[in-house]
């Protein structure tokens, strides 16, 4: 099946998955346990937000986008904080969030992403 750094979408193609060099990165300075708990509480959150934010009126989808960017971005799941960027930027735009649709998608990919490295297990 090949390693969890695998996961990465093609540079040049969309924002990939995920960037494994920031986990390793914080794994280096935190430790595996602790990028583990980080990572359960990120599955966790983005299990919560997703449904809810299918479901949420214009201001709530805005605020649920917001945290994601964060949450994502931070342990390197690129390519759902880089669409929860652009959907908030599009809805303080002013625009219909219509691609919402594609939310569900890309966050299955983080979580299958964040399940299939080596930190997961360390929790």
């Amino acid at each position: 099946t090949g390693s969890w750094s695998d996961l990465v979408v093609e540079r040049g193609t969309e924002a990939s998955v995920l960037d494994p060099s920031l986990l390793e990165e914080l794994a280096q300075l935190m430790g595996s346990q602790v990028i583990g708990r980080l990572l359960s509480s990120f599955v966790a959150d983005v299990r919560q937000r997703v449904p809810l934010m299918e479901q949420a009126a214009v201001a709530d989808i805005v605020q649920h986008a917001h945290v994601l960017i964060s949450l994502a971005g931070q342990l390197g799941f690129l390519e759902l904080s880089s669409f929860c960027a652009e959907l908030e930027e599009r809805i303080r735009a002013g625009e219909d969030p219509a691609d919402l649709h594609r939310l569900p998608a890309i966050a299955e990919r983080a979580l299958k992403a964040a399940a299939d490295t080596p930190y997961a297990r360390a929790a």
